[in-house]
């Protein structure tokens, strides 16, 4: 397989996300791991992202043959063999790194399985079972609950922004069910993009450093949403992308709710990164 090929499978472009979301996990849990440690639990998590990433594409290969017939399996790029065993290969990997980096505690590496079974369901299921968006969002928030073990444990606050990422990812799901027909059919879960700015707003008055990244993001938002409505001017596979996108916005947004500045100056800078990242590989 070549390069080029397996990083349009893994959708690289949205990697930086996988990272933002560990270290809110890290962050909220209250953990201070070495950078090697956070290394490790970065490059675990990123291999479940990347192994689902493969599976998506395995999964959907008669479907991307009839509508995305530019993706590496129908185009004829790679296999849909090689593409299993690679993704079979990369969710195996997450726990075993887990586990190597934590042999004493296996908590992490047991919630990192369960993320891969979380994730192998949603690959299989997500184009017959409609509501597969909240298989999709629970994969984000056992992201974030993974980090919190691997660093010590899960606290309230990791569990309350696992929660409202959970009802982003979700909300972002549904939309791109219909991107490839330019059309939104269900309204209702547009409203669950303001789970974070909801839960960022209760800690406001704690941590008023987070007024700028949260405006930040309700504009940002605000915009994509716009692109959503019926008109000549919607254009929902773009907003898909912008919003994939801004999934490290929304982390720096919660950590700096908490009090975590410097970490949500990083976040920020990720959320940059995958901007540019999404001019050369493909978002979706």
């Amino acid at each position: 397989m070549r390069w080029s090929t397996a990083l349009t499978l893994g959708r690289v472009a949205n990697l930086p996300s996988v990272w933002t979301n560990t270290l809110v996990g890290v962050m909220l849990a209250g953990g201070d791991p070495t950078a090697m440690e956070f290394v490790l639990l970065a490059t675990a998590l990123s291999a479940l992202y990347l192994g689902g990433m493969f599976l998506n594409d395995a999964c959907d290969a008669r479907w991307d043959l009839l509508h995305r017939p530019e993706r590496p399996i129908p185009s004829g790029q790679v296999s849909a063999q090689e593409v299993w065993r690679t993704g079979l290969a990369l969710l195996t990997l997450g726990p075993v790194l887990l586990w190597l980096g934590r042999p004493g505690d296996p908590s992490a590496a047991i919630a990192a399985l369960g993320l891969s079974g979380v994730i192998l369901a949603y690959d299989l299921t997500h184009k017959q079972f409609r509501h597969s968006a909240w298989l999709m969002g629970s994969c984000r928030l056992m992201v974030y609950l993974v980090a919190a073990l691997f660093v010590g444990g899960i606290t309230p606050a990791v569990l309350w922004a696992g929660t409202a990422m959970l009802c982003y990812i979700a909300s972002l799901t549904y939309v791109a069910q219909t991107e490839h027909l330019n059309q939104v059919h269900r309204y209702w879960p547009l409203l669950l993009f303001a789970a974070p700015v909801v839960l960022v707003l209760t800690r406001i008055d704690q941590a008023p450093m987070a007024i700028p990244v949260a405006l930040l993001l309700c504009f940002w938002l605000f915009r994509q949403l716009r692109t959503l409505l019926p008109g000549p001017h919607r254009q929902v596979a773009s907003s898909v992308g912008a919003l994939l996108a801004a999934i490290p916005l929304v982390d720096a947004t919660l950590l700096a709710a908490h009090g975590h500045v410097m970490a949500g100056a990083l976040a920020l800078l990720a959320f940059l990164t995958t901007l540019q990242l999404q001019r050369r590989f493909a978002a979706t």
